[in-house]
């Protein structure tokens, strides 16, 4: 207890309380009723109220001390100063957090007085708050991914997983909890895997996702591309972050892509011809003198007996003998400055090291501001003629039907295209010379095509598939690559560009999807599928009544027609059935096969139970 204290006196122990804390120092006593007995003009800044209004008005005085429980003040534990955090109403309506430093005096009379000082964090309360949020949201996104996040420990053990790793492995969360991950990886990915988590564990830096196989329920091993990186928690401590997403359909796509592409490509090496590509060589005065080696196969390797650097390191002249050499640039130089194709048979030449002159057939093309060459060592084609020509004729049907277009546009324009145009599209290399590349592009793949176009133009080369236009008003799928194409002079002024059809490619891959999503044969969403999209379905916010209703649906005595009739009759009478079902239903609505005979019809948007039944009733009597 005090004796009763003057208001100055009360003030200054008020504003011993503030110290560096308080923007605003404030006395109320608390009888008969709430008043400020003081309040400092800093006030007005924070609130738009000034300090005399305060002392005035005792409503506003009620309020705070509404707001503070004096109980808490008067505790033995609390006879110290206790921090609070209140709002304070503004002149415009809107509250101001401020974080109070608060003392209760009861002096002789038993009058209570609330001492107080009090400092603006409205942008501190602000920031917790959407902290908080963002927490929660990041947490939610987390456990509703379909990509399994794991938090490893240290020590190695897992410390959490997302939900989500059920329906990727066949994994509950909770049999992952406290062991290591290691365990699931496939012996012979395992080694690699530790090494490379292990080097994330010390480091800030993304781990760059790799492929590995892991152990799902089943017994099975499935492949799954793995990242991750360290992260700070809150709590102080450090976790590795690791994200998985299964890729074993993709992977398993690709390898038999490989593996058709590699059988491909080892049957067109073992016809390839020599080759080379070839870059003019020019004097002070822009004539041709010489070509030299940009680009060679093995075939050209073997032919001119020389090894792959030291043929990139010379030129037409170092390789030939004088006579021939000159001869040879002079023709090729033709082909540059008129672009028009060589083509020669039987022709004569001697390289620098030969004692006698071979023959050969020759196939020249100028590809912008290089020169494609190709050959064939024609010597003994008398010794064999008939032999030699059905094999020519076969070899070159070949290399035309397997051969990809190429076309070389300077800005948009086609500036050149490889005659192969007219076996892969039905154009004519007329047809397309001086026109806009995007003529022939399906329209839905313009913008993505002119996108890439950009990249080239910034000098990256691209690979895209798109649409392109037939003669005959039909499209393919191509795969496109596209390159910069850079002068002698150092200039890019164009682009390069091949694409071959990838029609059946783009069907596998798109039979690929239908069968991750569809059951093989109902043709109805697979299990997988259907919970899926039940769940977003589920999430979207509904309005106006709507709700979601589930039907389950099984065939009576499905195991005595199979037992009867065979398998082929069950088969028969489910796709049956799911061709009516799907028939009974809306197309927004979902139907999917369960498993076995169970089949599952979502309706969406029904407004009760009534309208539920009305459908499930429509189905039971068209099955």
């Amino acid at each position: 207890m005090t004796t009763a204290r003057s208001t100055e006196s009360l003030v200054a122990e008020a504003h011993g309380l503030s110290g560096e804390w308080g923007d605003v120092v404030y006395v109320v006593r608390l009888s008969p009723s709430p008043a400020f007995a003081y309040v400092s003009t800093s006030i007005e800044d924070l609130v738009g109220v000034s300090a005399d209004s305060h002392v005035s008005d005792p409503d506003l005085a009620s309020r705070l001390v509404g707001a503070i429980d004096l109980g808490d003040l008067t505790h033995p534990a609390t006879d110290g100063p206790q921090s609070l955090l209140l709002p304070w109403p503004t002149k415009q309506g809107r509250l101001v957090w401020l974080r109070h430093l608060c003392r209760l005096v009861v002096e002789d009379d038993d009058a209570r007085v609330l001492l107080g000082a009090a400092r603006d964090v409205s942008e501190e309360v602000a920031r917790d708050a959407a902290l908080t949020s963002a927490l929660g949201t990041y947490r939610l996104l987390a456990e509703n991914a379909s990509d399994v996040l794991l938090l490893i420990r240290a020590d190695g053990l897992v410390d959490w997983v997302s939900p989500s790793v059920l329906a990727l492995t066949g994994w509950g969360a909770s049999s992952l909890l406290g062991r290591q991950p290691w365990d699931l990886i496939h012996p012979e990915d395992r080694e690699a895997a530790v090494a490379i988590l292990a080097e994330a564990t010390v480091s800030d830096e993304t781990l760059a996702p790799i492929l590995l196989r892991l152990l799902v329920a089943g017994d099975r091993y499935a492949w799954v591309s793995a990242g991750g990186r360290q992260v700070d928690l809150t709590d102080g401590g450090r976790r590795l972050v690791v994200s998985l997403r299964m890729v074993d359909d993709l992977v398993q796509a690709r390898e038999a892509a490989e593996n058709d592409r590699a059988r491909l490509q080892g049957s067109l090496d073992s016809l390839l011809d020599p080759y080379v590509l070839l870059v003019p060589v020019r004097n002070q005065v822009g004539a041709i003198v010489d070509f030299a080696h940009a680009e060679v196969n093995d075939a050209a390797c073997v032919d001119i007996g020389v090894n792959r650097e030291e043929l990139l390191d010379s030129t037409v002249m170092t390789v030939s003998s004088p006579e021939s050499g000159r001869a040879f640039v002079s023709m090729l130089a033709q082909v540059m400055d008129y672009g028009e194709p060589l083509r020669r048979e039987d022709q004569p030449y001697r390289t620098s090291d030969a004692m006698s002159t071979s023959r050969f057939d020759l196939r020249a093309v100028r590809a912008g501001g290089a020169l494609s060459l190709t050959w064939r060592d024609v010597s003994e084609r008398h010794k064999a003629h008939e032999v030699l020509t059905a094999t020519k004729n076969r070899f070159q049907q070949m290399a035309e039907e397997s051969s990809d277009v190429v076309m070389t546009i300077p800005g948009r324009e086609v500036l050149w295209v490889s005659p192969s145009i007219g076996d892969t599209m039905g154009w004519t290399t007329e047809d397309w010379m001086g026109r806009h590349v995007d003529d022939y592009v399906h329209p839905d793949d313009r913008a993505w095509f002119a996108q890439a176009g950009m990249a080239v133009r910034r000098g990256e080369d691209q690979v895209v598939r798109i649409r392109m236009r037939t003669r005959a008003e039909a499209y393919h799928w191509v795969e496109a690559h596209a390159r910069p194409y850079t002068e002698n002079a150092g200039q890019q002024d164009r682009a390069l560009v091949s694409f071959r059809l990838v029609d059946s490619e783009v069907a596998a891959e798109v039979e690929l999807e239908r069968r991750a999503r569809n059951d093989e044969l109902t043709g109805l969403l697979n299990r997988k599928e259907l919970f899926d999209r039940l769940e977003r379905v589920n999430s979207e916010r509904r309005v106006g009544g709507n709700c979601l209703a589930v039907l389950f649906c099984d065939i009576d005595d499905f195991k005595a027609v199979n037992d009867r009739s065979g398998h082929a009759s069950g088969d028969a009478l489910l796709r049956t059935v799911a061709e009516r079902i799907r028939a009974c239903v809306r197309r927004a609505d979902l139907v999917g096969r369960f498993g076995g005979d169970e089949i599952v019809v979502v309706l969406d948007s029904v407004h009760d139970v009534d309208e539920s039944v009305e459908v499930a009733d429509k189905i039971r009597q068209a099955v």
